[in-house]
């Protein structure tokens, strides 16, 4: 008990006189008590050790930190407290709704208006497989041509294929005839060689199928 006794008039009296001159030096007083703890501590002159007083001390430092719990309790006001509590759920609401808002806007500005860019979203064309219905060859044996069988068979193929709900045909062939049937030449496409690039042919069964479209034409069961 003597033991305990001085070892609390030394804590008291060192930690006090630390927390004043503390003070003077425009410090907060709790950094006069941490260094009175490192001066008589083990670090220090070890005059203050868990070893030798520690388990008995268990006492006050449950009426310590009820003392803080009680003085933290003490300047709460439960409106304020409600007020407060009110303001930080506006502000984190306030703060996600906005950031929602402006990335969606963001990003639905860069696909409408920038189809060629989408990479900067990770939608590059690299990333992107689009599927297109491959037209032809389409021939008519030479006793039955200038009867207009090509174009029926070019016509009769397209609605085919849109009722099966292709948007987008492509061929290789002439500008100028298939031009008549709303071809026109694919100069966003690359066909592999040895393809003539002019003669590269794009159609779309649905407004706007091709827009923002480029890149290499390969089979579709191909990564």
């Amino acid at each position: 008990m003597e033991e305990i006794t001085l070892a609390l008039a030394i804590l008291l009296s060192v930690g006090f006189a630390a927390a004043k001159l503390a003070q003077f030096l425009h410090l907060p007083s709790v950094t006069g008590f941490i260094l009175a703890g490192l001066l008589l501590g083990p670090s220090g002159f070890g005059m203050v050790t868990q070893e030798t007083i520690g388990a008995q001390l268990e006492h006050f430092t449950q009426i310590a930190l009820m003392l803080i719990a009680f003085g933290i309790g003490e300047h709460l006001e439960i409106q304020k407290l409600r007020y407060t509590v009110k303001n930080v759920v506006y502000v984190a609401a306030a703060e996600i709704t906005g950031a929602f808002f402006l990335v969606s806007l963001g990003t639905f500005c860069v696909l409408v208006f920038f189809p060629t860019k989408n990479h900067l979203l990770g939608l590059g064309a690299k990333e992107i497989a689009l599927i297109a219905f491959l037209l032809g060859p389409v021939a008519v044996h030479p006793t039955h041509q200038g009867e207009g069988l090509g174009g029926l068979l070019i016509e009769e193929s397209m609605a085919r294929a849109k009722e099966l709900g292709w948007t987008r045909v492509i061929l290789v062939g002439d500008a100028p005839y298939y031009g008549r049937f709303g071809f026109a030449k694919a100069d966003f496409l690359t066909f592999p060689p040895p393809t003539n690039p002019d003669r590269l042919l794009y159609h779309a069964l649905e407004e706007g199928a091709f827009d923002g479209v480029s890149g290499m034409i390969g089979k579709a069961d191909q990564s």
